[in-house]
């Protein structure tokens, strides 16, 4: 595990305290099966904390139809692999407790509030709505022709300085491939969340905040 430095975690809190002040004003769009909506997508929802493991994987219905668009923006026998997509609240604080443990097991000796911090960065807190929570935001990657995940310089998950989508210190192939989930995303719609290669949401208080609106369009769901 990379250590953030402190600069970074004081860029970040800033940007919290933004994303605390836009506005949302929940739109009533509903929540769609991905699978039904994106049949041709991958699926291996990720189950850490989940106590149905047989949850559906569920997006905003706009979110999925745009979704679909950037899958066809993607070279032919490529396609994206789901993580994971809306998230219950117990999912978010299940994950904020587990990896807070992680960092203090790593870094005995460092201040809580400071690994808190560094925490934030990676797991959203509750007070900001996470992306996660409203149903806009989607973890992925892309399958190859040869049906194998594409080098993306890390791991799902795998928390570092690394998986900043425009890390400097990864291998010249993982640029070409997060180059190639850039372009799909971005080209249908999604802003990504800079910290990690493969968070992309729309229409939540990140999105609006990334692309001048005054106002979110989704909350939790």
């Amino acid at each position: 595990m990379t250590r953030i430095d402190d600069d970074k975690t004081i860029n970040h809190l800033t940007l919290l305290n933004k994303l605390i002040q836009i506005p949302v004003i929940d739109n009533g769009e509903k929540l769609v099966s991905i699978r039904k909506s994106c049949p041709e997508l991958v699926m291996e929802i990720c189950q850490l904390g989940e106590q149905n493991a047989n949850r559906e994987p569920m997006l905003r219905k706009t979110v999925a139809n745009m979704l679909t668009k950037a899958q066809m923006l993607l070279p032919d026998g490529y396609r994206f692999k789901i993580w994971e997509a809306h998230r219950p609240i117990e999912k978010q604080e299940f994950m904020r407790k587990k990896y807070l443990e992680q960092l203090i097991a790593a870094n005995p000796k460092k201040p809580k509030d400071k690994l808190e911090r560094e925490r934030d960065m990676y797991v959203a807190r509750l007070d900001i709505i996470p992306p996660h929570l409203t149903g806009g935001a989607v973890d992925l990657t892309i399958i190859g022709p040869n049906q194998k995940e594409m080098d993306m310089g890390t791991g799902y998950l795998d928390f570092s300085e690394e998986t900043h989508t425009h890390a400097p210190n990864i291998n010249w192939l993982a640029k070409g491939n997060r180059k190639l989930l850039l372009e799909a995303m971005e080209g249908s719609g999604f802003v990504n969340y800079s910290y990690e290669w493969w968070h992309w949401s729309y229409g939540d208080r990140y999105w609006a905040y990334m692309m001048n609106k005054d106002k979110s369009i989704y909350g939790p769901i």
